[in-house]
């Protein structure tokens, strides 16, 4: 199993990642700003402090939802792709 992070930030308007899938699942813990987490087609919406949750082979895509930038970490346990 791998253990692996990144912070990454997306400013308002930015167009969202593609829609993906993975052999590993995905933890996102939100630290600014507003964050649509899309999984399987049904949109979450994730605040200061909130934690995301995707399974291996989620299809998904996270987004900025708000006005002003949104900042997060994310944290993938799995195998390595």
């Amino acid at each position: 199993i791998r253990l692996e992070s990144h912070f990454t930030s997306i400013e308002p308007g930015s167009e969202h990642e593609a829609v993906g899938t993975h052999l590993h699942s995905e933890i996102w813990l939100i630290t600014e700003g507003t964050l649509e987490l899309n999984i399987n087609g049904t949109p979450h919406l994730l605040n200061v402090g909130d934690v995301g949750l995707c399974v291996a082979g989620d299809r998904h895509y996270v987004a900025n939802a708000g006005k002003t930038r949104v900042s997060y970490f994310v944290v993938t346990v799995g195998p390595p792709e």
